[in-house]
This record gives C-alpha cells, structure tokens and sequence, in this order.
C-alpha cells in the first residue's frame, strides 16, 4: 500500500511542479522575419534574452544550423503555418504569460495580422516592428511630399481597426496604423529614426513622428560594443557568419580590404538577370583594373578584394564570382551588417545602393552606383533619401550607363 501511496505522490507532484513552472512563465517571446534586416537586427534581443523566456523563433533566410536551440530556449519554426499553431500552444502553456512579438511587416510575407488575433489583447506586452531596409525609406520619402498624409494615414488606420473590431478580412500594410490599436506597445526599430525629423523643401513627416510613441535605433555598432564574446557567437551562429574566416583572410595580408557589394532583380527573365549579372561586372572592372575609371579610389595602393552579394542573387552571384575566382565571396545570407557586428569591417566599401549603406560609417563608404541614369537617378527616392542623409555626395555617385563597357 505504501508503494502505492508513494507513485501517486510522485505522480502527483511531478504534475504540479510541471504546471507550477509554466503558470510561473511571465513572459513569451515570438521572433519572425522573412528578409535580412529583421531578424538581423532582433538577433540581439534574442540573444541577450533570458534563457528561461520560451521563445518561438521563423525565419526564412537563416538556417542556423550550428544553434542548440534547446538549450537557449528556442523552438526553430521551419513552416510559416506552425507559427500560429505553437503560438496558440504556447498561449495555453503558459496561462499567465504576456507576449512580447518581434516582427517586420513590410513586404507583406507573413500574415501578422492573423498572428495578433490569435492573441487577446490584455496578454500582448509589446509589439516591435522592424525596418526591411531602403523600401521603408522610399516610402517615406513619397509620403513626405503627400498633402494629403493625414488622410491617407486615417484610412489606413480605419483599416486597421476594422480588422480587429469587424472581423474585416483587410489589414493596413504599414506599420504605423497599429500604433491606433496598440498605443503604447508598439515599438518602431529604424535604421535611421532621425529622417523623421528632416524638413526637405518644407515637407515634413510630423504626422507620423507624432504617432510613434517608442523609437528604437537599429545600430550595429553599438551591437558590437554591448554583446558579450558568448553572445556575439549565437548572433554569428544564428546568421551563418564566420568570424573566424574573415579575421584570418584581414591577417593574411597587409593590404586593407575592400568589399564590393551588390544588388538583384527580382524578374525571372533570364535576359533581365544576365543584363543585371553584366552591369556588376562591369562596375567590378572599373574598380579593379588599374587603367579604368574607379580605379582612382585606391591612389596606387593595394587592396584585398570581396564580395557581399545579394541573398536571392543566385546564378547572378554566380556569374559574377566566376568572373573574379580569386576574391573571397561572403556568404550571401550572411548580411554585410555581420561585418560592423564583429567589429571586421573593411577599409572601404563600394558597389550598388542598399540599406546596408544606412548602417555603414560614411568615412567607409568609397563610391556608390546607381542601377540607372543620371537623369533617372534625379528622381528616384532611394537617391534622394541617401542625400539627405548625408550618406553620400554626388561626387561619390555613379550610373552604370555611363561606366565604360570592359566586357
């Protein structure tokens, strides 16, 4: 009878301390990004993150196949449908729990609006949304010259509230109509929060300024000062990044180092990919061969060129380090940002206009080249945006029309 008495007792408070724990869960942590901006920049939240916080964690671009997700705490999503599943798990898992969600919203590949309702609204502790990159910027950019912002940013919010309210199936695209539902939980992640306060020709941004109640600065180098030598290894390992590779190729030689960055077109027009795949060459050349235009950045020294190509260029990359086979390519996931994280980066940097240019110290930018004309490049926000950053002069800017042909 004793023994009996002694399984049930076990029994019992085994199953007490297990529901004890997860009642004793304060809070949850959801990750999901689609790009590399997103996760890149969460990253640093979810490594410095407690261990004993669950944590539920998607992405497409990042395998992360050296992580021990066990033992942080993770559970790696592989299919986008299953983040709502173990989001409803881990919601009655843990019963006294808020949720803390980490997102992007841009580009419409993850249905954020589906995940939030799956969450009542007294549990969310906090929803931060994070910058793509230079679409966020563009956007901007237009809506700084739009009369009719305040109206445009009402519909959008109407939108937004109809989506919760009425059970409507359309949802805002633009992260700052769910500062109307959630006004003191959203938090924004820019990369550059300070072209809110930029006045160009008398148009402003103030009715979005307004609305953000909290602005959080995506700074990789700050990441790079903070994170502990532990923390920094989950970041590169989350990113595929390795650190080691790149610190030896700097020490493998004296001469400073240059990475040559580029960009992709997203048509699966083989015509259009080799065109595109040609002009990165072609930009190579310029720079590299000493008798061509770019050349005159290096004033006759020697430098250790690599490549940081796009993550969806795929046979364009290909095309274009086949051209160049004795240059170290950097992983393509691997964003260039890792650089600035690991405190690698190079001497100089040049290639095509990206975000990534918003993060980079502007005495490390050498050139930057326009996928277009002169003339087109007097009207693309992109360009705009970048000057009125400060991120480049016009002295610095070139377009691959007018580059000479070295094919």
């Amino acid at each position: 009878m004793k023994k009996y008495i002694l399984l049930l007792l076990l029994f019992t408070s085994c199953g007490f301390i297990e529901k004890y724990q997860d009642s004793n869960i304060q809070m949850i942590k959801i990750y999901q990004g689609m790009t590399t901006i997103p996760p890149m920049a969460f990253f640093e939240d979810l490594v410095t993150s407690d261990i004993s916080i669950p944590k539920i964690f998607h992405t497409s671009r990042f395998k992360s196949e050296k992580v021990d997700f066990d033992k942080y705490n993770i559970v790696k999503i592989q299919a986008i449908e299953a983040v709502f599943t173990k989001t409803t798990e881990f919601l009655k898992k843990y019963p006294n729990a808020k949720v803390e969600i980490h997102i992007q919203i841009f580009l419409n590949c993850f249905d954020y609006g589906k995940l939030l309702k799956l969450i009542p609204k007294d549990r969310i502790e906090s929803i931060h949304l994070y910058d793509d990159g230079t679409e966020d910027y563009i956007n901007l950019y237009q809506w700084k010259s739009n009369s009719e912002l305040e109206e445009f940013l009402a519909i959008e919010d109407k939108k937004t509230e109809n989506f919760f309210k009425t059970g409507s199936s359309s949802i805002s695209e633009h992260r700052y109509s769910l500062e109307k539902v959630y006004p003191w939980q959203v938090v924004q992640h820019m990369l550059r929060p300070d072209y809110l306060d930029l006045s160009i020709n008398g148009n402003k941004l103030d009715p979005i300024k307004n609305r953000i109640t909290s602005n959080i600065t995506i700074d990789f180098e700050n990441m790079s000062k903070i994170l502990t030598t532990e923390q920094k290894q989950l970041y590169f390992d989350l990113i595929g990044f390795e650190q080691k590779v790149i610190k030896d190729l700097y020490d493998n030689s004296p001469n400073p180092n240059f990475a040559l960055t580029g960009t992709t077109i997203w048509s699966t027009d083989l015509i259009e990919r080799n065109f595109f795949a040609d002009q990165h060459i072609n930009i190579f050349k310029n720079l590299i061969e000493p008798t061509k235009y770019l050349n005159k950045y290096f004033n006759g020294k020697q430098y250790n060129f690599f490549f940081k190509l796009h993550p969806r260029g795929d046979e364009i990359n290909d095309k274009i380090v086949a051209t160049f086979p004795d240059y170290y390519r950097l992983p393509d996931t691997a964003g260039y940002e890792s650089l600035i994280v690991s405190g690698l980066i190079p001497k100089k940097t040049g290639g095509i206009l990206s975000s990534l240019y918003f993060s980079l110290p502007k005495d490390k930018i050498s050139f930057l080249v326009f996928k277009g004309s002169r003339a087109e490049a007097q009207e693309d926000s992109l360009v705009q945006v970048m000057k009125e950053l400060d991120i480049i002069q016009d002295s610095q800017l070139y377009f691959w029309d007018e580059l000479n042909n070295t094919l």
